[in-house]
């Protein structure tokens, strides 16, 4: 994925337009069929969890093998900002 894909936001209108497409004519001839092997291992992810993605930089993510480790590193910054303000 070039620079240009990976960072690129849609607009407001691209959005809209989107969003207003019906599920009958959205083409699928290039998506395969799936099965029930092929859901056994997918993870639901709902709103519900708050989760929030961010994109690392790639000489950052490498310190960072899983979300876990971002997590831990950030708890960690945050508590030593707070220890250092008091």
């Amino acid at each position: 994925m070039d620079n240009v894909t990976k960072n690129y936001i849609p607009t407001q209108e691209e959005l809209t337009r989107i969003k207003n497409i019906k599920d009958e004519d959205i083409d699928l001839s290039d998506a395969p069929e799936t099965d029930m092997e092929f859901w056994q291992n997918a993870q639901k992810i709902s709103k519900k969890n708050d989760l929030n993605f961010v994109i690392l930089d790639a000489d950052i993510a490498q310190y960072f093998p899983d979300n876990k480790s971002v997590n831990d590193a950030l708890r960690l910054l945050i508590n030593v900002a707070r220890s250092s303000l008091k």
